[in-house]
């Protein structure tokens, strides 16, 4: 077919070209079949989503709160405060006046009393101590010189000793010689047998009296390096009279140095006794109060325009909630057990349309159980009643960058996704 004849055919078979317009009834058919293939599409996605995840019934974001009491009674001023406002760690918020505990200056006046009397004390010691020193010196040098004397002595009975040894041993040669020369006379018949046995006897006296001189010289010897070493040998030792007394007084030294110590460290106790109550009067007169950790303003017991003329010690003034330490209860049912471990990852949801991202959480711990549970009183939201079947979950939440004057987001509802393991 040629372009010259197109025309002319299409005017010819009207009838052929209406053909190939679809009609009205098959555009809504089709329309029909896709919405049906859509829903099915959504019904299939949502029966499969929920195949691999499931979600919590309840679930609310919670925080730790910190109770704030006045240290000491008094006259409370506390700083404009208002629930939401941060408040830096360490950051002073009032103070507390209050007039000098007399019980305390009591107490101070007392101590300082008992610790003028402790140094009256180590004072005394110390005297009696130096006077028995002295007394020791002087003994010690006495027995000093009693031991020298006692060492001359030893030297000269020695000395004396080796003389007398010396004397003997002569005597003994000689009489040997006048026995030998007996004995010649005896041999060529100029004398009698008996007066050669009584010369002979003298040489053998002379001869056992060396034996005893070198045996008494030995024992002397002996004696005297065991006195120069402060022993004795014969009988029980006795002590001589510095001896006797350079023993007490080393001994009563010694009682004295640790009753002075003693004493030293009772000062010393009541030293510090005196700084704590010197921290009390200093404290009792003018009191800080400071915040201790950075949080916001949770709750006021004490306004600063309601603040009362007087205030007990202990009372309560205001919460602070701990914004580094958030994490979410959830409430799941109880079959859903076995998919839920300490450590999985979760996806937290806050609910509304103002905030639509997801945070990421992971799962601290799981209670179960039936009916309301004790978590505290430093939770600042308690969890809700628990119905049967069903488990609370704690979860660990991370980078929620909610203000402080939205209270970090603590107390609003969320939505947590939990994944099933494949």
């Amino acid at each position: 077919m040629t372009s010259g004849q197109f025309p002319e055919d299409t005017a010819q078979n009207p009838k052929k070209t209406a053909k190939r317009r679809p009609s009205r009834q098959n555009i809504f058919k089709f329309l029909r079949l896709g919405f049906l293939c859509s829903v099915c599409a959504v019904l299939a996605w949502i029966l499969w989503n929920r195949s691999q995840a499931f979600t919590s019934r309840q679930a609310v974001v919670n925080g730790t709160v910190i109770t704030v009491y006045t240290p000491l009674e008094g006259k409370l001023a506390l700083n404009p405060l208002e629930p939401g406002l941060l408040v830096e760690a360490g950051a002073e918020v009032g103070r507390v006046e209050n007039p000098l505990n007399p019980q305390l200056v009591v107490d101070q006046q007392t101590i300082i009393s008992q610790m003028k009397t402790i140094e009256s004390q180590i004072q005394s010691l110390d005297q009696r101590i130096a006077g028995r020193q002295t007394l020791l010196n002087q003994f010690q040098a006495e027995r000093g010189q009693q031991s020298g004397l006692q060492r001359q002595y030893q030297a000269e009975r020695v000395a004396q000793l080796e003389k007398e040894l010396d004397a003997s041993k002569s005597a003994a040669r000689a009489a040997r010689l006048e026995a030998e020369r007996y004995q010649f006379l005896y041999d060529n018949g100029g004398i009698t047998l008996s007066l050669v046995d009584q010369v002979k006897a003298t040489a053998e006296q002379a001869e056992a009296a060396v034996q005893r001189q070198e045996a008494a010289l030995a024992q002397t010897r002996t004696e005297q390096r065991a006195s120069a070493q402060g022993l004795q040998l014969e009988g029980s030792r006795v002590f001589s009279y510095p001896e006797i007394r350079v023993r007490e007084l080393i001994q009563e030294l010694d009682d004295l140095r640790q009753q002075q110590e003693e004493l030293r460290v009772s000062l010393v106790a009541k030293q510090e006794e005196l700084v704590k109550i010197s921290e009390q009067l200093n404290l009792a007169q003018s009191t800080p109060i400071t915040v201790p950790l950075t949080g916001a303003i949770w709750s006021l017991n004490k306004s600063s325009t309601q603040v009362p003329e007087h205030i007990n010690a202990g009372d309560p003034l205001f919460q602070i909630l701990d914004c580094n330490n958030l994490w979410v209860d959830a409430f799941v049912a109880e079959q859903q057990l076995d998919f839920i471990t300490v450590g999985d990852r979760v996806d937290i949801r806050f609910l509304g349309k103002r905030d639509r991202t997801r945070y990421t959480g992971y799962v601290n711990d799981i209670r179960s159980g039936i009916g309301r549970s004790n978590p505290g009183d430093d939770v600042a939201v308690p969890p809700a009643e628990m119905v049967r079947r069903e488990l609370d979950i704690r979860i660990r939440l991370e980078g929620l960058s909610i203000p402080p004057s939205e209270f970090c987001g603590v107390g609003r509802s969320v939505e947590v996704t939990f994944q099933k393991p494949e």
